[in-house]
């Protein structure tokens, strides 16, 4: 490796109890220019770092005073060795990493003089990389995460008390985080935040990212909180966590629920809970995990724990292409009419334009059972707040969104029947496709929209029979009226798409 001759020697700080077994590896070091000190205890070790930070901290773990996530923990909180690279040597290379989560690098006790000091230089090479970020002149920055780690790159953001958005390209994927005065304040990845995206990121080994000094975007809201240092620690001890768990639920891995939501047990978590709702509308590990908001591991660590418990079991992978995932619900000129139809009016149609589905129940069953059987559907997105409660009560809000087109999307509204919320009929009413009136039991419907709903705007009747009714059912007491049995998936979709593609042929009063 080679320096200007004018620059000072890289100094390496090893600390370690065992100054006889370092000798080899100091003089060698010395050979080859750098500037070498050894402290013979943690606590001297962390006070000649702060005090002088060195260039390179190789910690000894084998006889170290204080142990090595407490020893990283002190350094990452303080401004001036937040950045310094730090060498782990252990004997037993590989888990001591995964279970502390260092981030720079591991040597083995036995690796020799010669090849720990290939590392070094290895270290000091990717140092200079990183020079230019580490500037407090520097204003944008770019570059590689194969030059210059995530981990590493926050850090010297973080030293030099920038502010900005640092913009990572991992196509087709882009991840954002928004740093204020050294901060981290957000992350975003797609549709995720928070935790999630930024652990996601912190896994990247190979993109191009750009950080710049500009605003923080609108609406870009702060979701991050804790410092720097143990958000980094807390992500790569979750990746390798998740890596471990993985190998026993890979993504792949079909699942199915073995009980109802009535039955499930009320002692779960939270991210449990989450999980066994996602189940109702999802079937593989893949699928949970992208829709989930906690993170992967938790995610996963409650998954792993339903199966455990017997509320989720492994299926065969065939179930899930019975499921027929990926079915348009409408033909391509049926959602131009729609878009066209949605759009009249408009002096500018919008890139993105949507249309608004209410659908009206006496009880949360039939809303429940009408989109699970629409998950299959290529386009489907889920809102998933209102199943985590909606068992308990009427649905009122948003229930999920089917993406018909780029262009055309429409949302499925719930609003409850009850009479207290007739004031607001009209208003989620005015400007929608269509109102679909659910009902159980044998006899008819005791609700009346048409007090509220606008005359422009179709009501359909369903009456929902639940799967364990017999098959000879009492006759429809509404003419029009159409029967949706729980056991029937085809029939759901197949109502849906007929009230859709008669929306196509109207245009919408008040939209």
């Amino acid at each position: 490796m080679s320096r200007p001759t004018d620059a000072p020697p890289a100094r390496i700080l090893i600390v370690t109890s065992d100054g006889d077994f370092f000798k080899p590896w100091a003089i060698e070091a010395r050979a080859a220019g750098f500037d070498v000190a050894l402290a013979l205890d943690a606590g001297r070790g962390l006070t000649r770092a702060v005090l002088s930070p060195p260039d390179v901290i190789l910690f000894d773990s084998e006889n170290a005073s204080l142990p090595a996530p407490q020893f990283l923990q002190i350094l990452r909180a303080n401004p001036r060795t937040a950045a310094t690279p730090f060498i782990l040597v252990s004997n037993d290379h590989g888990s001591s990493m995964s279970q502390v989560g260092f981030r720079d690098s591991e040597l083995k006790r036995n690796c020799g003089a010669s090849m720990a000091l290939e590392h070094l230089h290895g270290i000091m090479r990717r140092a200079q990389r990183v020079q230019a970020v580490s500037s407090p002149s520097v204003e944008t920055v770019a570059g590689n995460l194969t030059q210059v780690p995530l981990p590493d790159l926050l850090q010297l953001l973080s030293s030099n008390r920038k502010s900005g958005v640092l913009t990572i390209s991992a196509t087709p994927l882009e991840g954002v985080i928004a740093l204020e005065d050294g901060q981290l304040i957000a992350a975003r990845l797609g549709e995720h935040g928070r935790e999630k995206a930024l652990f996601r990121m912190l896994a990247w080994t190979e993109a191009p990212f750009k950080f710049a000094p500009v605003p923080i975007p609108a609406g870009f809201g702060a979701n991050l909180s804790g410092s720097l240092a143990s958000l980094i620690l807390e992500g790569l001890r979750q990746n390798d966590e998740f890596r471990r768990l993985s190998s026993r639920l890979p993504p792949d891995t079909a699942l199915a629920l073995t009980a109802g939501p009535l039955e499930r047990p009320s002692d779960l978590s939270p991210a449990m809970r989450e999980v066994l709702t996602l189940l109702e509308f999802y079937g593989s590990v893949r699928e949970v995990l992208e829709h989930s908001l906690a993170t992967d591991l938790d995610t996963l660590d409650a998954l792993e724990s339903l199966v455990t418990r017997g509320l989720v079991e492994l299926v065969s992978p065939a179930s899930l292409e019975k499921r027929g995932r990926g079915a348009p619900l409408l033909a391509p000129e049926e959602v131009f009419g729609l878009f066209r139809r949605l759009s009249r009016g408009l002096a500018v149609a919008p890139n993105v334009i949507q249309g608004k589905l209410l659908l009206m129940s006496d009880s949360f069953h039939p809303l429940r059972s009408l989109i699970h059987d629409l998950t299959e559907l290529d386009g489907f997105e889920l809102h998933r707040d209102l199943f985590i409660r909606g068992a308990r009560r009427h649905g009122f809000g948003s229930l999920a969104t089917l993406h018909l087109s780029d262009s055309v999307w429409l949302s499925l509204f719930a609003v409850p029947s009850t009479d207290a919320f007739i004031p607001i009929w009209r208003f989620f009413a005015t400007g929608a496709l269509a109102l679909v009136v659910f009902w159980e039991g044998a006899g008819a419907p005791t609700t009346n929209p048409r007090r509220a709903v606008p005359a422009s705007v179709p009501i359909y009747y369903a009456r929902w029979i639940s799967a364990d009714a017999p098959q000879n059912v009492a006759p429809n007491p509404i003419h029009a009226a159409l029967d949706l049995r729980e056991d029937d998936r085809s029939s759901a979709r197949e109502f849906i798409r007929a009230i859709l593609a008669r929306a196509t042929s109207e245009p919408v009063v008040g939209q």
